[in-house]
């Protein structure tokens, strides 16, 4: 099997690799990268400079099974929505034209539970947007639908709860805070990912979940528990901090907070992980068990 694997050098595409490489099917993976460098080392993997925003550059001699696509934005701070769209939604169009181009037959795309939000924004958007061109596409083709990711000191997502703590000893939690999280370990998540690429799954769309759902008022305490701190939630009300950062994005001004981040805190996204267990053999542990884990 050879895979070209669009966005490898990320936080996912670089776990993604270990759990790929793995496998005695894989022949070749071709790694488009755009910043970060590579630290893994394999025979089989083939390092291409490049940008999903222009994939006619890239020019493979070879016949390629499957594209993975992991590259593009993952958090909306701090770009615009119409950047959002362009490299999302815009860049899954130029993956797909260029699959079509090269007689690439099957689409791997890697989406986010937030589709799944009442309420979206940018990237929920995106994402949906995405999931909707790859569908349409005529082509083979998974989309995973992964909750928030964590693991290894990641900076963004829990890796942010983590640092308000450190420094402040408390957490703003927009609503209640009684709405229910289910965050996946990275490599459980890469896993479970390589088991379906590799085993020939098609037309499906599956969600990557942890093993247990934590309301977010919960996975506070639990994280400060893990690191020894004490913390303090506080509480706010949704409304008008929803029209502050609609507001700020219409007049383009930057924030370290986007409105999205509050509906997903604000929704349910929790789900049963049973029958993914038990189809790849992957079972997911606790994220009081894999959240202090180092990197291998």
């Amino acid at each position: 099997m050879k895979i070209l694997l669009i966005g490898a050098s990320g936080f996912l595409g670089q776990e993604l690799l270990k759990s790929l490489l793995v496998y005695h099917d894989i022949e070749k993976i071709y790694c488009l990268i755009h910043k970060n460098a590579i630290t893994i080392e394999d025979k089989r993997l083939h390092m291409i400079s490049g940008d999903i925003k222009n994939l006619s550059v890239l020019y493979l001699t070879e016949k390629i099974d499957i594209c993975v696509l992991l590259s593009g934005i993952t958090n909306g701070r701090g770009y615009s929505a119409k950047d959002t769209m362009n490299i999302n939604y815009g860049g899954t169009k130029n993956a797909i034209q260029y699959c079509k181009q090269y007689g690439i037959k099957k689409i791997i795309l890697t989406s986010s539970i937030n589709v799944q939000l009442k309420k979206m924004g940018a990237y929920a958007k995106s994402k949906q947007l995405a999931e909707k061109a790859v569908v349409d596409s005529d082509m083979q083709y998974i989309i995973f639908r992964p909750a928030l990711i964590y693991g290894y000191h990641q900076k963004l997502g829990l890796g942010v709860i983590e640092k308000s703590i450190r420094k402040m000893g408390i957490v703003p939690v927009f609503g209640n805070g009684k709405k229910l999280e289910q965050p996946v370990f990275v490599k459980e998540c890469a896993d479970i990912m390589a088991y379906y690429i590799i085993h020939e799954q098609k037309n499906r769309i599956i969600e990557v979940l942890g093993k247990k759902a934590y309301t977010y008022n919960e996975l506070c305490k639990s994280i400060a528990k893990l690191i020894n701190k004490k913390v303090i939630l506080i509480h706010l009300p949704i409304l008008p901090f929803e029209l502050c950062l609609k507001l700020f994005e219409r007049l383009k001004i930057s924030f370290p907070l986007s409105v999205e981040q509050i509906y997903h805190i604000d929704t349910d996204l929790a789900g049963d992980m049973t029958n993914i267990y038990n189809e790849t053999g992957v079972y997911g542990d606790l994220l009081e068990n894999n959240y202090l884990k180092k990197k291998i």
